[in-house]
């Protein structure tokens, strides 16, 4: 698969990213799959979440559509999936409200306090700016693009 090109940014969609307790992130995707019209395979998400490796293209997986896609990476050795969303402005606040039961459990089970807000990686406002963007971080960790170029 050619990672390089999630990294592409369109003014009509939005990046969102979020850690999810594991044993959530097959029914997270499967809903957010739903709800984008992406389809999931099953096996292929299962694979990530079981494998054994600590980084590389084993333990992530993607679905896409299009340009909306659903980035999973599945950190080991951590105790936390991130799920990063490519989707349309339109379909931001859906997304949002459909994963956010699933932010909820993970809030609460570290003891973080509970926050509605959306960063949206594709077009962060000035107090993200230092912060890199998580698909970049989870692409470049895993080996799955060149980390020598500056993106």
């Amino acid at each position: 698969m050619n990672y390089q090109r999630l990294l592409e940014k369109y003014n009509d969609m939005v990046l969102i990213s979020t850690l999810i307790l594991p044993e959530h992130t097959e029914d997270v995707v499967k809903e957010i799959g739903k709800a984008m019209n992406i389809p999931i395979e099953l096996k292929q998400l299962v694979s990530a979440v079981e494998s054994s490796s600590t980084s590389g293209e084993n333990k992530v997986c993607c679905f896409e559509r299009e340009r909306e896609f659903i980035y999973i990476d599945c950190h080991k050795p951590q105790d936390l999936h991130q799920i990063i969303i490519r989707c349309l402005n339109s379909e931001k606040e859906e997304i949002y409200n459909l994963i956010y039961k699933w932010v909820r459990l993970r809030q609460e089970a570290y003891g973080q306090p509970i926050s509605k807000e959306i960063i949206d990686w594709m077009h962060p406002d000035k107090k993200y700016e230092k912060v890199k963007n998580p698909l970049l971080s989870s692409l470049q960790f895993n080996g799955l693009i060149d980390d020598t170029i500056d993106y």
